[in-house]
């Protein structure tokens, strides 16, 4: 299985769930798959090695870390969402 295989089982996967609950302020929409196809298809491939990682569950990632501010700007942009929590890991 492929980066691009997974990555749409994954998002499939997590929207599917998301599609029964009546309850949620922001419905999700189905996106068809031609276009699910086309975007991973636009996806460079990568160019460096692949990061250091523990093995199991937690995934941890041990080094090419994005840097400080990428990460304060990122969780910034998702912290309003709804169903979103911060917490310490």
């Amino acid at each position: 299985m492929n980066l691009k295989t997974t990555l749409t089982i994954l998002i499939l996967g997590a929207t599917a769930g998301s599609f029964s609950q009546t309850d949620d302020p922001v419905p999700l929409t189905a996106t068809p798959p031609t276009e699910v196809a086309a975007a991973l298809n636009a996806i460079p491939e990568r160019e460096n090695p692949f990061p250091n990682v523990a093995d199991g569950i937690p995934y941890q990632q041990h080094d090419q870390n994005a840097l400080v501010p990428t990460q304060e700007a990122l969780t910034a942009s998702i912290i309003d969402l709804p169903g979103i929590h911060i917490e310490p890991t």
